[in-house]
């Protein structure tokens, strides 16, 4: 579910938690085509660039937070994310997530093209960035689409005692996100943003 305007959002990172109130923001929408995959090809992890070879979801600014969605078609294409790069997600404690593996992708069937779900959702940050790998496993050559929909965020970080203590308490709302997997990333560029502009610091929940 995308935030309002006035809502509050914590982030949860490798160093604590941290917490803002989104002050404005922006919907965008933009349509990425990869490179065509044969049968049973599966491509390099990388993020997302456009024909200047930037990356489309990089996040520059250290008060900005993407938070979007991301449809997939042709449906069979399986997409596989590092979240950051160079860490895959959708692991299980036995086993990590391999090429070509059955699990731990998302498919056009769970978050189809024209209706992107909360499967494909993801929260952006200064200094994160997301790769992604197609695999085809189909008999024919595909070419994978993303619809990536969402909102950017203007952020204003909450440095006040008594507002962290309320949501640590949950007499607060606060949508509460963890950036990364189930091991959360660094957030050191934001963090020391936040730290030498409003003297803000991680918290432990």
């Amino acid at each position: 579910m995308l935030l309002k305007e006035n809502q509050n959002i914590g982030f949860v990172l490798r160093e604590g938690a941290v917490f803002a109130v989104v002050t404005a923001k922006e919907f965008f929408k933009y349509r990425y085509t990869g490179s065509s995959l044969s049968s049973n090809e599966q491509s390099d992890f990388d993020t997302l660039t456009d024909a200047e070879g930037r990356n489309i979801l990089e996040v520059r600014d250290s008060l900005h937070c993407y938070h979007l969605f991301i449809g997939i078609r042709p449906r069979p294409i399986r997409m596989f994310i590092e979240y950051p790069k160079g860490e895959r997600i959708g692991n299980l404690d036995i086993k990590p997530v391999a090429v070509r593996e059955t699990w731990g992708y998302i498919c056009g069937n769970e978050s189809p093209f024209q209706e992107p779900t909360e499967r494909g959702e993801l929260f952006v940050v200064k200094g994160v960035d997301v790769a992604f790998s197609f695999w085809n496993p189909t008999d024919t050559t595909l070419t994978p689409e993303l619809n990536i929909v969402g909102e950017r965020y203007k952020l204003r970080p909450i440095k006040e005692e008594e507002i962290i203590n309320g949501i640590i308490e949950r007499r607060i709302p606060c949508r509460l996100v963890t950036v990364g997997g189930l091991r959360p990333v660094s957030f050191e560029e934001t963090l020391k943003d936040w730290e030498e502009k409003f003297g803000v610091r991680p918290v432990r929940l």
